[in-house]
């Protein structure tokens, strides 16, 4: 064996550790970015979801806005549109005034609004409206 030159083993072993470990650094590198995308896919699926689900309340409250000067007791349990579903409760917090909390959810986003109307002689008057913020 010459001692000036490294044998076939030792010259493996050179060159496999470091494109091991150059192997490694770009799985992980690879798995990092992976998992970001993964997570940033899921935020943006929420905010889609959370974005349907606050048009569904915003049209079932028209629905509701659209009986009340006629039946000034217009209460369903729910409001069913083409596509759209929201659940409802309706509060008699002063006279003349109704409290209506809607409830809608689209996939695992639950949204709420709650209005508060006044109905006087056929004329609704919307007092407030209000959005939990998420």
């Amino acid at each position: 064996m010459n001692k000036g030159y490294l044998n076939f083993s030792e010259q493996g072993m050179s060159i496999l550790l470091p494109v091991l470990l150059i192997g490694f650094i770009g799985i992980a590198v690879f798995l990092t970015l992976a998992a970001g995308v993964v997570v940033s896919l899921s935020n943006i699926g929420s905010s889609a979801d959370s974005s349907t689900a606050r048009g569904q309340l915003f049209a079932c409250l028209d629905e509701y806005l659209v009986h009340l000067p006629n039946n000034s007791t217009y209460a369903p349990a729910s409001i069913n549109l083409l596509d759209v579903s929201c659940d409802l409760t309706v509060l008699d917090p002063e006279a003349e005034q109704k409290q209506a909390i809607f409830t809608a959810e689209v996939n695992d986003v639950t949204r709420h609004l709650t209005a508060t109307v006044e109905v006087s002689e056929g004329v609704v008057t919307i007092i407030k409206i209000i959005e939990p913020s998420l």
